[in-house]
């Protein structure tokens, strides 16, 4: 089992070794467009939205209404969580940006390392390559967060008060909506015998 794990880190380490060394060699695009991955510029273009939601949301803005600091004017699909904590971290800077991308690519890659050293398998190893997982990587999605929270609940029990601190901070902020709207089409809406739900 430990030999069995020591070779599925090995594979894997190897071949995100051989991806990073393409991307500083040949660049970002063509590195992707080689492993038929769709890729977009500027990098990490998923979490782009909520980059350019700081300032949307300071100019008094709703950004999952409009969002027009994003490079293609796609609203924001992720909770007002994500752009509070970009504020807070600067985000709107390049740098940091990247630099925040950068940290969730690496504790992604060491949460599956940590996976394929306590379950080594040759299933995980090769999902681990693809084409979903590439995707994620190219996009920096938040999705590479929750992995990495899921993974800490599950191998430190004291990690779930952080994962059960950002369901909240989700949740919070989809209870608020949902009571906006039903309120609203409450007031809109001739009143019935029956109780809207949301």
């Amino acid at each position: 089992m430990r030999h069995r794990g020591l070779i599925a880190v090995t594979v894997f380490v190897a071949g995100w070794l051989a991806i990073l060394a393409a991307v500083l060699g040949f660049g970002w695009s063509p590195t992707w467009s080689s492993l038929t991955v769709p890729t977009l510029s500027p990098a990490f273009a998923d979490m782009r939205s909520v980059q350019a939601s700081i300032d949307t949301a300071r100019h008094g803005l709703d950004p999952h209404a409009v969002n027009p600091g994003d490079p293609w004017h796609r609203p924001m699909d992720y909770p007002m969580v994500w752009t509070r904590l970009a504020a807070a971290l600067q985000l709107e800077q390049e740098r940091r940006y990247l630099g925040f991308e950068l940290l969730l690519v690496g504790g992604f890659l060491l949460s599956v390392i940590g996976l394929l050293r306590r379950a080594p398998s040759g299933w995980l190893l090769a999902a681990a390559f693809s084409s979903s997982v590439l995707l994620l990587v190219e996009r920096g999605n938040n999705d590479l967060a929750v992995f990495i929270l899921v993974y800490l609940a599950g191998i430190a029990p004291a990690a779930v008060g952080l994962l059960l601190v950002f369901v909240a901070a989700l949740t919070s902020r989809t209870a608020r909506r949902c009571a906006a709207i039903s309120a609203t089409a409450r007031r809109a809406l001739p009143r019935r015998s029956g109780r809207g739900r949301c």
